[in-house]
Formats: C-alpha cells, sequence, structure tokens
C-alpha cells in the first residue's frame, strides 16, 4: 500500500446535466447568470437616477456587486465558449465563496435580524446555486479530462483554425 498511489474519483462529479450534456447544461446556467444580472444593472441604473440623498451609496454599492458577478459570469461564458477550464474554475472557485457567504447571510438574518422574506429567498437560492456549482464544477472536470487524454487536442484545433482562415502577405 505504500508505494500504490491513490487518485480516487471526485465526488459529485456529473456526467449529464438532466436530460443535457454537461456542456449544454453549463451554456444554460451562463445564460441564466447573464439575464438576471443584465436586469439587476438595469434595474439599479433606474433605481439609481430615482434614489434619494441616503439611498445613492446603497444603491451604487449593489451595482458594483452585480457588475462584478456579471464579469464573472462573462468568464464563465468565455471559458466554455473556448473550453479554457481555469476560466470555468474562476468562475466555480468565485461561486463557492459567494455561496459561502450567503450561507452566513442568510444564517444572521435568520437568527438576529428575523427577516423572513430573505430567508425564504435564501432557503430557495442556496440549493440552486449549490447545484450549478457541481454542474460547471463537474464541465471542468470533464475538460481537465480531455485534456489528459489527449494533449495534443488544442493543438490539432488551433491548427484546423488557422487552415480554415489563412493570412497572407497581400493582407
Amino acid at each position: 500500500m505504500e508505494g500504490e498511489e491513490r487518485n480516487p474519483a471526485p465526488r459529485f462529479q456529473l456526467t449529464h446535466c438532466f436530460c443535457l450534456t454537461l456542456r449544454q447544461g453549463v451554456i444554460i446556467i451562463a445564460a441564466l447568470e447573464l439575464t438576471t444580472f443584465v436586469s439587476l444593472i438595469t434595474y439599479n441604473g433606474v433605481m439609481l437616477q430615482k434614489a434619494g440623498r441616503f439611498q445613492y451609496m446603497i444603491v451604487v454599492d449593489d451595482l458594483l456587486e452585480i457588475i462584478i458577478h456579471f464579469v464573472v459570469a462573462m468568464l464563465l461564458v468565455v471559458g466554455v465558449w473556448r473550453e479554457r477550464r481555469q476560466l470555468v474554475w474562476a468562475w466555480v472557485y468565485t461561486r463557492i465563496v459567494v455561496l459561502g457567504t450567503d450561507i452566513i447571510t442568510l444564517l444572521v438574518a435568520t437568527a438576529v435580524i428575523l427577516d423572513w422574506p430573505y430567508v425564504v429567498y435564501g432557503i430557495i437560492l442556496v440549493p440552486i446555486y449549490a447545484v450549478f456549482i457541481i454542474v460547471v464544477r463537474s464541465y471542468a472536470l470533464h475538460l481537465k479530462a480531455r485534456d489528459n487524454k489527449d494533449p495534443t487536442d488544442g493543438a490539432t484545433r488551433i491548427s484546423q483554425d488557422t487552415d480554415a482562415n489563412p493570412v497572407t502577405a497581400t493582407q
């Protein structure tokens, strides 16, 4: 047993996202996030115009947070589109941190403030985001396994792209 290396399979690794492929599931997750964050940016932009003197900083703070979430969602879109697992992992790590802070905020809202609408909101969204994280993480692990199986896959794809769009000296 000492000389034997153990490399167990990762836990909670999916092969499909419900009846879709992992890639399709991740694309749907990214589309949902982008749609949500664009609508929240628009809403907060309108609220910024209507905000009073004291509400202004709260709305600006929310707007900055939503823009950061939008940028992270764009990382996922580019990561899936270009099949760059580092960008997909960036989304996973960011969402794990956000989920952790949401859980802490949910516990505080439940224990101290008793903000019941926020508690219901958290109870609904925390499991949904946990499933999103598992699906995207599974896709990132799939990309890693694919890259480990065929290290020339990226070089082949690049050479095919350059053959399809050659650069000539006259351009």
